[in-house]
């Protein structure tokens, strides 16, 4: 350590002198570099940049050889507008300092811990998105009026409410497909005003913390007045497919079908640019200033995430996978292991972490060492360690988690054991999100959220289970995200890294 802790102002929390005079100043920081790929901001080295700084972003959709109806596009129901977004990187004087990949998918993990509060009042308004997916009953109306008929407000299985905030009206285009629709106006539901649009002026806009993709930035705020190197931020587009940067229902909103692979998108460059608030506290600065460059500065500790991706092949029968995590003498705070199941064509897009129908038990080798004396196979066992990675659980529903108790010995889910609603969500029936969110974290870090060191040696993760019918002849991408802990110091407005 060779400079002093962040004073308050430079962190995000309460001042410890309120009574300081503070000032706010936003600028609206256009790229400047644009294209469909990427797109790149320098900042101006003044203020104290706040970490929630906004991203506004939009786009729109068009499909070529349609019948040119509105296609009712949206976004994926799981990450919302963030999936536009494939990599962002902070760079400082041409270093780069924090480079998050996978972005969306990354984003997705987070979301999943967001409180159900924070979700419908700030993360869906602002990000897009939809949880209606964890919505209250069947869509099936009972046959002929019974006492059961009555207690489930006349829906078949399966009752009741699943116990997470939903609306099934508002964000819906109708409940039922064209087609199935009753002759009552009052059952078609007025269609959402955020669907995306093929036109940048109609099109809906969100926006998205820059603490959001750039996780050096979560718990700081950056003196960008005392830095003499250029700080910027690049921003990599994802591909502008159905299911990766937007979705794309059954039918368009005239009942025509769409074909995904004729749908493209385009990021909106005018309403493309960053919020950016620079904070400014005059009786305080002038000490920041001679803090950093006349007595060693600061030193700021943060979480690097590391990337690494592969992937697997699943065949009928008795399956062993190993993967090695090359970590070696890292600070390791926690592991978060994703395994997408591409092209499933559902309403969440890709971006899930899909589980196999009967399960698989897992461990990790540390140091050469299991982490777990049994391998882990009770999935609420897994529940629970991953929720510790974030030190709150995971704000899903166990149904989403898992298949089991949902399929038989061949590895088939009936509509009765199913625990999920049936309604329809832009055509889609919510059955789909089964098993669709099986993430696995491992927590590593100490009571005082020190990292882990780790030998020269790779962490090694084993899974073993028995592969059956859907999932035989199925293949994942594995993305592994490694938090380590590093130092850097801001010094004579020169950025160092330490460790």
């Amino acid at each position: 350590m060779s400079g002093m802790k962040l004073p308050s102002v430079l962190q995000t929390k309460v001042i410890e002198r309120p009574e300081v005079h503070s000032d706010v100043n936003t600028d609206l920081l256009f790229p400047v570099t644009f294209s469909q790929q990427s797109a790149r901001f320098v900042f101006d080295r003044k203020g104290v940049l706040d970490s929630n700084s906004q991203l506004q972003i939009s786009a729109t959709v068009t499909q070529t050889g349609g019948p040119g109806n509105p296609l009712g596009a949206f976004y994926p129901t799981s990450v919302g507008c963030l999936s536009l977004i494939k990599r962002a990187y902070l760079e400082i004087g041409g270093r780069r300092i924090s480079d998050l990949q996978s972005l969306g998918h990354y984003a997705t993990w987070k979301r999943l811990h967001f409180t159900n509060e924070y979700r419908t009042g700030i993360a869906i308004p602002k990000q897009s998105g939809n949880d209606v997916i964890m919505g209250s009953s069947a869509r099936s109306i009972e046959a002929a009026a019974s006492a059961t008929a009555i207690r489930a407000r006349g829906f078949t299985e399966p009752y009741g409410v699943l116990g997470r905030v939903a609306s099934e009206y508002a964000t819906n285009l109708t409940e039922l497909p064209v087609g199935e629709q009753s002759g009552d106006a009052a059952d078609v539901h007025e269609a959402p005003k955020r669907r995306i649009t093929d036109d940048p002026k109609t099109t809906p806009t969100f926006s998205v913390g820059l603490s959001q993709l750039i996780p050096f930035l979560k718990n700081l705020q950056l003196p960008l007045f005392a830095m003499r190197e250029e700080v910027s931020i690049t921003i990599e587009f994802s591909d502008p497919v159905a299911d990766e940067a937007f979705v794309v229902p059954g039918v368009d909103e005239g009942g025509a079908a769409i074909n995904p692979d004729n749908c493209k998108s385009e990021i909106v460059e005018d309403t493309f640019f960053i919020m950016a608030d620079y904070l400014f506290f005059p009786s305080m600065m002038a000490e920041i200033s001679e803090d950093i460059l006349e007595r060693g500065g600061y030193d700021i500790p943060f979480n690097e995430l590391i990337h690494q991706t592969n992937y697997l092949s699943y065949t009928t029968g008795e399956f062993v996978n190993e993967l090695q995590i090359q970590v070696g003498g890292r600070k390791v705070r926690n592991l978060i292991i994703q395994h997408q199941q591409s092209g499933l064509n559902a309403h969440y897009g890709n971006y899930n972490s899909m589980a196999l129908k009967h399960g698989m038990r897992y461990n990790f080798k540390v140091d050469s060492v299991n982490v777990y004396g049994m391998d882990l196979e009770n999935t609420s066992l897994q529940f629970q360690e991953t929720s510790a990675v974030e030190g709150t659980p995971l704000m899903i529903n166990n149904y989403l988690y898992t298949y089991k108790n949902q399929v038989d010995i061949a590895g088939v889910m009936s509509n009765l054991s199913s625990g999920l609603s049936d309604r329809l969500f832009t055509t889609y029936s919510q059955t789909l999100e089964s098993g669709s969110q099986g993430w696995i974290g491992l927590k590593l870090e100490n009571v005082y959220s020190q990292g882990k060191l780790l030998s020269n040696q790779p962490v090694i993760y084993t899974e073993r289970g028995t592969v059956a019918p859907p999932d035989n002849q199925s293949s994942r991408t594995v993305r592994i995200w490694i938090t380590i802990h590093r130092l850097l110091n801001i010094s004579n407005g020169i950025v160092t890294l330490l460790e």
